[in-house]
């Protein structure tokens, strides 16, 4: 009896072995078949409309607004100007209101040097914070996926947690397709197991809204019914979700639902997927910034 139990247990390991290892190689092989989002982005061109936009935005900012120049960073009024589809008045009213939320958290620039985002990613405090995200690859229509996985920001971290999701942010929408055609956007509360409050919420809650973003989907994974009562309070108030067409693609899903709406070799590797094929998430966010190209306009 003992002999044959050890061969079935072999026997058991061996296919278990495989499976793995055809799941692994099915992974790999989406995952080339993906949009290059993974490792890193191709480098885009402005067009000459994107180019006048976010001029004007910079002008609007620097001499309507009095924004102080050294307080604008290109890459984000880049990001901010063409998710506002080159609407210069939006953009300049998304950029200051985003500006004035990071003062509460003592953040006065959205400007990240090559050499900056790599002291950031590298610091162990940053690194903490982006776990908070989750690193994927494209939608089926190759587009950025925006993936928060949340966590419980202590006071003393709102400024280092910020920063992380600044990074983020930068670096999902650092790909042609995802500034100018969307993100798809997801939130998992299953990872969220209490509703403790720090009191600082609502400070946090306003950081989140000022983000310039362009969701096409918007899926709220794994909320208990308790929780969705206290996010539909939170979604009235949310200026992120004002628009009634953009209000319309909010979804409250299971989270069997979110991953079926991704291609598997996108979906984020703590829930089983692929992760986009990214090894590293901090050299992936530091890469994607760098290759995002400075606009060129006129100080």
């Amino acid at each position: 009896m003992t002999s044959v139990g050890v061969s079935n247990e072999a026997i058991h390991n061996t296919v278990a072995s495989k499976k793995i290892a055809d799941r692994t190689d099915v992974l790999a092989k989406e995952a080339s078949k993906l949009p290059a989002l993974s490792k890193e982005a191709k480098t885009f061109v402005y067009t000459a409309e994107e180019l006048q936009a976010i001029q004007s935005v910079y002008d609007k900012l620097t001499e309507v607004e009095k924004v102080d120049p050294k307080r604008i960073g290109l890459k984000a009024l880049a990001v901010t100007t063409i998710v506002s589809k080159l609407r210069v008045d939006e953009a300049t009213e998304k950029y200051v209101k985003f500006l004035k939320a990071l003062e509460s958290v003592e953040l006065h620039s959205i400007a990240f040097s090559d050499s900056e985002v790599d002291s950031l990613v590298s610091d162990d405090d940053i690194k903490k914070q982006l776990g908070a995200y989750a690193v994927c690859g494209n939608d089926h229509e190759g587009r950025s996926i925006f993936w928060i996985k949340g966590a419980v920001i202590l006071p003393q971290e709102e400024t280092t947690a910020v920063k992380a999701g600044l990074l983020y942010w930068l670096a999902v929408h650092a790909d042609d397709i995802s500034l100018r055609k969307g993100v798809t956007f997801c939130i998992d509360t299953s990872q969220r197991k209490s509703m403790s409050t720090q009191g600082n919420e609502s400070k946090l809650q306003k950081i989140n809204q000022s983000y310039p973003l362009r969701p096409q989907a918007i899926n709220i994974a794994g909320a208990s019914l308790v929780m969705r009562v206290a996010i539909n309070g939170l979604l009235k108030v949310a200026s992120i979700f004002t628009k009634q067409k953009v209000l319309q693609r909010i979804q409250f899903v299971t989270m069997q639902q979110a991953l079926d709406s991704i291609p598997e070799a996108s979906a984020p590797k703590y829930l089983g997927g692929g992760g986009g094929n990214v090894e590293d998430s901090e050299e992936w966010i530091a890469k994607r910034i760098h290759s995002f190209p400075i606009p060129t306009i006129t100080k």
